[in-house]
């Protein structure tokens, strides 16, 4: 069964996909998708969470698993009994480790054998990067603002958000 988080982006089962997008853009698909309720999808988190304190509580009420440290994330991946995941990425758990962020694909990639695995985070970095060549797909979305290009006339172009890109 594939889950649609908006009319472009569908998420394949057991894959591991990320997902660089406005916080907006998930908390929108989860609260109107009805996502977490119809795949008992629990929501992964490091130290904090962008998108926890937005979802609609009346729609929504999410499981929530904290990993305060890499370690604790890779040990609730290894825990993990659901087939749809949702992972918050945080990049204070790899202090500056590139090393710890390739170990955290490969736990991701070893759990999207039997769920389904979205990495999201709104930003890309350098270890959402690292943990991106993991993954079977990539969905980069992002808006405009008010430092967009304009055209050749040197007004800014009406533009809808913009679509960098996916590839599996």
């Amino acid at each position: 069964m594939d889950i649609d988080i908006n009319s472009t982006v569908s998420i394949q089962p057991e894959t591991f996909n990320v997902m660089v997008i406005p916080a907006e853009m998930l908390i929108e698909a989860l609260d109107s998708r009805q996502i977490i309720l119809h795949h008992r999808v629990p929501l992964v988190c490091g130290n904090f969470s962008r998108i926890l304190g937005s979802l609609n509580r009346n729609i929504t009420t999410p499981e929530v698993r904290r990993g305060l440290a890499s370690f604790r994330l890779m040990a609730i991946l290894d825990e993990n009994l659901h087939t749809v995941l949702i992972v918050e990425h945080d990049p204070l758990l790899y202090e500056g480790s590139v090393e710890m962020a390739e170990c955290e694909a490969r736990s991701l990639r070893q759990t999207s054998g039997v769920s389904t695995i979205m990495l999201y985070s709104p930003t890309m970095d350098l270890h959402m990067q690292t943990m991106a060549e993991a993954a079977r797909r990539v969905f980069c979305f992002h808006q405009e603002d008010e430092d967009s290009p304009r055209d050749r006339a040197g007004q800014k172009s009406e533009r809808a958000p913009t679509t960098l890109g996916a590839y599996s």
